[in-house]
């Protein structure tokens, strides 16, 4: 009785520590992979100690897109701190540059993707934050994992694996679609500075 009870014991423990093990193990490979992401970039004299975010998104329609940052780790954002960029709507990809003010280095950032509720989908192809000679890159199948929608914006995978985003309408009196950085995308940020 007594070596049944200790073999199911062992049995037990040896598929606890099996499991505990793959999870360390594949959080090792999510970290690998997250910091993959940050790779040295081209030193632009120009742009010394300038933030630079790059989005290349599709969108059918005029808008406007807004960055706000901060810098002491809080998630209030106001309109000082913050950067609008006027887009013409069309049929290709196009990168929506936000430069941020010189030695400003963003801790937590969100992006509004539009105001023009007409738009109703918006594709991401890819994100890219530089810093003087540091970037981090994020192609279209990692957005959905480093940028938290609210409550007006779906995720969709398109046709072409290009994150396709839904903004939701529905007759809502504010429309504010937009996106906050995960927790991942926060410690990426921090690589690069």
């Amino acid at each position: 009785m007594k070596i049944k009870k200790r073999l199911v014991i062992f049995i037990l423990g040896f598929l606890i520590s099996c499991n505990s093990k793959n999870k360390s193990e594949e959080k090792q490979v999510e970290d690998k992979l997250l910091q993959s992401l940050v790779r040295k970039g081209v030193d632009n004299k120009d742009l010394k100690n300038t933030f630079l975010v790059i989005l290349n998104v599709l969108a059918n329609k005029n808008d406007n897109f807004q960055l706000f940052y901060t810098e002491d780790y809080m998630l209030s954002f106001n309109e000082d701190q913050s950067i609008i960029k006027l887009i013409s709507g069309a049929n290709d990809y196009q990168n929506i540059v936000f430069t941020l003010p010189s030695n400003v280095l963003p801790d937590r950032l969100r992006i509004d993707v539009g105001s023009n509720r007409n738009q109703k989908v918006i594709k991401i192809k890819s994100l890219l934050f530089r810093y003087n000679d540091k970037e981090v890159f994020i192609p279209s199948e990692l957005i959905s994992k480093l940028l938290v929608p609210n409550e007006f914006v779906n995720y969709r995978l398109g046709e072409d694996t290009y994150n396709l985003l839904t903004l939701n309408v529905e007759d809502k009196t504010i429309y504010d679609p937009a996106f906050t950085c995960s927790p991942e995308l926060v410690r990426l940020l921090l690589a690069i500075k």
